[in-house]
């Protein structure tokens, strides 16, 4: 393969990425796991790919590899929002739980 060629395929693949972490943030705020899931792991090999080649590394993709890490560090806020909503809902549950066991026991 040339020079050409690869660069061509890492750039299609860097707009794979793109995509795939887009979706990922928006099927996580539907609640959609499983779809979400689909999108991380066809992410990750694209992402491996990437890095093996080096195609981000280079001085003129600066600019794409700063908007992939920009949309690395949403996904991860994203995440990290759901997780504290779900503990959120479960200590509201545990919480329902107790008092219902408090009036039965009554």
């Amino acid at each position: 393969m040339t020079q050409t060629t690869t660069d061509r395929r890492a750039a299609l693949n860097a707009a794979c990425l793109e995509d795939l972490l887009n979706r990922q943030i928006d099927r996580l705020r539907c609640y959609d796991l499983d779809a979400a899931m689909v999108c991380a792991e066809q992410a990750e090999a694209i992402a491996a790919d990437l890095t093996r080649s080096g195609f981000l590394e280079k001085p003129e993709n600066a600019e794409l590899k700063s908007h992939i890490r920009l949309l690395y560090r949403e996904l991860m806020l994203v995440i990290a929002s759901e997780r504290k909503e779900v503990a959120d809902k479960l200590d509201q549950i545990r919480s329902g739980i107790k008092t219902l066991s408090a009036y039965a026991n009554h």
